[in-house]
């Protein structure tokens, strides 16, 4: 069976959501929620995940990137409120909110996960896209 991974990058106008690794190869990275999705497509699989893990219903994400070296999806997500869960806690630490610029700084440092410091720069792009459609959109009311 083919798994394809996934991931979702929670954010919004203030910043992102991540939490520490504890264990496995990458233990001591900042990374967001993570999934694997086996045939399906990765759109249900990540909202599957993010139930599962952080018990939050997702409203609309967006695709953003394949990362072909972990052959992993990226979505992200443009939420206002997250009262984070701590879901694994021999796994992973308590989810918290990191603003953009210290976003940046981290991923730079290659304090993230791999796919996060790849991608920062697009993660923030598209941040920075949609905040100014919501303020193009506010003005135009």
């Amino acid at each position: 069976m083919y798994l394809k991974f996934i991931r979702v990058v929670k954010y919004n106008k203030n910043g992102i959501w991540m939490f520490i690794r504890l264990k496995s190869l990458m233990k001591e990275s900042f990374q967001v929620v993570f999934g694997k999705s086996n045939n399906k497509e990765s759109r249900f699989a990540i909202r599957r995940e993010t139930r599962k893990e952080i018990s939050l219903e997702l409203p609309q994400m967006q695709y953003l990137v394949t990362d072909k070296n972990y052959d992993c999806d990226i979505y992200i997500c443009d939420i206002e409120k997250f009262k984070s869960r701590w879901m694994e806690s021999l796994k992973a630490g308590l989810w918290k909110h990191y603003s953009w610029e210290r976003f940046n700084k981290m991923a730079h440092q290659k304090r993230t996960i791999p796919s996060l410091t790849k991608f920062a720069d697009n993660i923030i792009k598209v941040y920075q896209f949609t905040l100014n459609i919501k303020w193009e959109n506010c003005n135009n009311v």
